[in-house]
């Protein structure tokens, strides 16, 4: 049974497809409902767009959109559990994709998939929140400004293939319980990152081309962070630690209360850690 599409405009001229898009498909599998919703709009200039992403349980891909189109949004869910909205506010420029429980009814079997696609013409902020997601976020390509990123329990990768075509200008990684790699920060010419981890694992691979120094302050509270360096950037540690923590720094030596890799003064290129730890484990690799 295909289900009506739903839009009308909310508040301040904004445009909101919930519980269906501008495409419904319906089909039933036992107790459930899957329905795909998709909605897209064009590109048509090149101002900055918002983007906040609350996605709670599922796979998630985010990638480059088609040319000329400013966002596609593409969902397969459980009708009987999910609610899906997408919302275009055009004042702000701001994109909303939300999907929130129906009630405690967790989704049973089967797969929520969701797949935002967008542009590759404006700057993005992007907010994206995670539940228990399977995500891939293939940022190569697209103009990220900033990105804010959260998750409980979610398994993510975050990628930078190529050079961006401007600097990432802020980098905030929450992690939970989950595991999160960011590879190709050096092409994403990030020049502070803040992120802190709870239980899971964080991955920090610097691989590309350096443009510039690099501050990270990292708070671990029993997880652990794995940053991966290339062989010619000079490391500074500074650890300040509640109770206990492990450092794996190979080749590193004292300096006063910080940890330096052999040559940091002399380092064309530089890092430095701030680290707060409570039971936390970091490691640094050269590759």
């Amino acid at each position: 049974m295909a289900s009506r599409a739903s839009a009308r405009l909310g508040r301040g001229g904004a445009t909101v497809i919930a519980l269906a898009g501008a495409l419904a498909i319906s089909e039933r599998a036992g107790a459930q409902d899957w329905q795909m919703l998709e909605a897209r709009r064009p590109a048509r200039d090149t101002q900055p767009v918002h983007v906040a992403l609350a996605y709670g349980v599922g796979t998630l891909r985010l990638e480059p959109a088609d040319s000329g189109t400013l966002y596609d949004v593409r969902l397969r869910y459980d009708a009987d559990r999910l609610v899906p909205t997408v919302e275009w506010q055009a004042g702000t420029r701001t994109l909303r994709v939300r999907t929130r429980l129906d009630g405690l009814r967790l989704p049973a079997s089967g797969r929520t998939d969701l797949t935002l696609g967008l542009t590759a013409r404006a700057p993005l902020d992007l907010d994206v929140q995670l539940g228990a997601v399977e995500a891939e976020l293939d940022l190569t390509g697209l103009r990220v400004r900033s990105l804010d990123f959260a998750s409980g329990a979610s398994r993510a990768t975050v990628r930078f293939d190529t050079a961006a075509r401007q600097p990432l200008e802020r980098l905030s990684l929450q992690v939970g319980a989950g595991t999160l790699r960011v590879l190709g920060l050096a092409q994403a010419q990030a020049r502070r990152i803040d992120a802190s981890g709870g239980v899971g694992e964080i991955v920090l691979d610097f691989a590309g081309s350096w443009t510039g120094d690099v501050e990270v302050d990292l708070a671990l509270a029993i997880g652990q962070a794995r940053l991966v360096v290339p062989p010619d950037v000079g490391v500074r540690v500074e650890a300040e630690a509640r109770w206990l923590n492990r450092l794996d720094l190979p080749g590193f030596e004292r300096d006063g209360d910080a940890w330096v890799s052999p040559g940091y003064a002399s380092a064309r290129r530089t890092m430095r850690v701030a680290l707060t730890s409570v039971l936390g484990t970091l490691a640094i690799e050269r590759r």
